[in-house]
Parts: C-alpha cells; sequence; structure tokens
C-alpha cells in the first residue's frame, strides 16, 4: 500500500507559525514508521478522501518531535478507524 497525503492543513496555537513546516515534516516521517502507517497491509486499494483529527492539546514546551508523534498516532488511529468503517476504503486493515 502507498500513502500519500494530498493536503494537510495543521492548525496549532499562536505562536507554532514558525514551527508548522517542521511539525509537518516529522508527521511524515512518523507515519511511514511501522508502528505507524508505514506498517499497513490492506487487502485491496483504499482511498480516503477526508480525515478530520479531534483536536489535540499542545504546549509550546512540547517538541516538534513530540507533537508530531501525537499526530502520527491520531492519524494511524483515524485512517484505521475509517478504513474499518468503509467498504469503499477497501475494508478492514491488516
Amino acid at each position: 500500500m502507498r500513502l500519500e497525503i494530498d493536503h494537510l492543513a495543521l492548525q496549532l496555537p499562536a505562536g507554532f507559525e514558525a514551527r508548522a513546516p517542521r511539525i509537518a515534516r516529522l508527521l511524515g516521517d512518523a507515519l511511514a514508521r511501522p508502528e505507524h502507517l508505514g506498517g499497513l497491509r490492506l487487502a485491496h486499494n483504499a482511498a480516503l478522501p477526508a480525515l478530520q483529527l479531534p483536536p489535540l492539546a499542545v504546549q509550546t514546551g512540547h517538541s516538534d518531535a513530540a507533537i508530531a508523534q501525537r499526530l502520527a498516532q491520531a492519524v494511524t488511529v483515524q485512517v484505521h478507524s475509517a478504513l474499518a468503517a468503509s467498504p469503499l476504503a477497501g475494508g478492514s486493515a491488516r
């Protein structure tokens, strides 16, 4: 399976504007790891037009890597839930 994220819109608290590009880059790296979506195996091709994450609390003291890791965990949960719930998305994830 190949995962492509066509558009990523991060809404971070005020003061995080300069950190957003690095957080997004680290998020992509985290998602590629086996413990997240890098290890995802599907029986069929899948397409998920959109995912919406619940709000996640972040603080200025959190590192960019820690924020990206929390986002990756949330994205992974949402992808697995969406795939399990949608026959159009390819059925259950393996």
